[in-house]
């Protein structure tokens, strides 16, 4: 099977499918529910990266907060959300931040 390039995980990345969808994870004993609101995405140029800054709504008491967040490719050329703190050059995440402030993110 082929894998997806950066464009094509682009495209993936920003569809209606992620919208809406709740996702649950644990902290600190408690599970947390939450779902995206907004997303935008920019593909870095030099390293197989999709960096997003999302507007996600907590389920369960209605906060909303900002989260950054990544796409990455594995040693087998599997896209993956990143696990670990994002980096990026200055250039791409003035890009990034931009198109958040236009999005009504920030």
């Amino acid at each position: 099977m082929a894998r997806k390039t950066t464009a094509q995980q682009l495209k993936k990345v920003l569809s209606p499918e992620h919208y809406g969808y709740v996702r649950e994870w644990k902290d600190k004993g408690k599970v947390l529910r939450a779902q995206i609101i907004k997303r935008v995405a920019h593909a870095e140029k030099n390293f197989p990266q999709i960096n997003t800054v999302d507007l996600i709504e907590f389920v369960d008491f209605g906060q909303r907060e900002i989260r950054f967040g990544y796409y990455t490719k594995d040693r087998n050329g599997k896209w993956l959300w990143g696990q670990y703190c994002p980096c990026y050059p200055k250039g791409d995440l003035k890009i990034l931040l931009r198109k958040a402030k236009v999005a009504g993110i920030l």
